[in-house]
C-alpha cells in the first residue's frame, strides 16, 4: 500500500452516475481543446476538400499521370483535386495507362488514401456501332500468337503487313528488302516478278 504523498493531487475529480463516468474539467482546457480538433479538421478539408469521412467497397476512377516522384495521381466520383491524389497501385503502371479507368479502393476506408486495385476492362471494343471482340494474344515464353477474326495488319509509317483469313500475306513498303545468311527461297504455285 502506497503512504499518501505530501504533494497536492492533479487528478480530475470524477464522480459515478449510473455506470457512467462524468469528468469535472476546467471549462478552458475543454475550450483548448475543442480549438485544437477544429484547426485540424481545418487543415485537412483544406487539404483534402470536402471528403465523406469513409467509403467502403470499390470506386472506379481514372490515372490522371503521375507526381514528381512516379506515382500515380488518380481522380474519382468526389474527388476534390481533380489534379488528383497520390494512390498505391497493385498493378505496374505507364505513362500509357494515363486515362484509363480503374478500380480503386481506399486504405481503412479513408478516402484520401486511394489504391489501384486494376483496370477496368471489357473483352469488346465499340466501332461505329458494332461490337468486336479483341484479338486473341496468347504468349508462352518462347512465342507470342495473335489471333484476328478476319484481318491482323502491323503497320508502320508507309510499311505494313497484313495477314487475311483468306491465306493471303501482303507485304507493303516504299523499299522491301531482303537478307539471308543461308538459301533465300521464293515458293508458290506460280511465281510472278514483276
Amino acid at each position: 500500500m502506497s503512504e499518501p504523498s505530501d504533494t497536492p493531487s492533479t487528478a480530475i475529480p470524477e464522480t459515478v452516475i449510473d455506470d457512467e463516468i462524468e469528468i469535472e474539467a476546467d471549462p478552458s482546457e475543454s475550450t483548448e481543446l475543442l480549438e485544437l480538433v477544429l484547426a485540424a479538421h481545418a487543415e485537412r478539408e483544406a487539404e483534402h476538400g470536402e471528403l465523406c469521412e469513409h467509403i467502403d467497397g470499390i470506386v472506379v476512377g481514372e490515372l490522371v499521370g503521375f507526381d514528381d516522384s512516379d506515382r500515380p495521381l488518380v481522380t474519382f466520383a468526389g474527388c476534390p483535386d481533380q489534379a488528383g491524389l497520390v494512390a498505391a497501385s497493385a498493378p505496374r503502371l505507364q505513362q500509357r495507362d494515363v486515362g484509363t479507368s480503374f478500380a480503386l479502393m481506399f486504405e481503412s476506408g479513408d478516402p484520401s488514401r486511394p489504391m489501384i486495385i486494376g483496370p477496368m476492362v471489357s473483352p469488346f471494343k465499340r466501332d461505329a456501332g458494332v461490337y468486336r471482340p479483341n484479338p486473341k494474344v496468347r504468349a508462352d515464353g518462347e512465342r507470342i500468337v495473335v489471333d484476328a477474326e478476319h484481318e491482323l495488319v502491323l503497320r508502320c509509317g508507309k510499311s505494313s503487313i497484313t495477314l487475311t483469313r483468306a491465306g493471303k500475306i501482303l507485304l507493303r513498303g516504299a523499299y522491301v528488302s531482303t537478307h539471308s545468311s543461308g538459301v533465300n527461297r521464293i515458293k508458290g504455285g506460280s511465281v510472278q516478278i514483276n
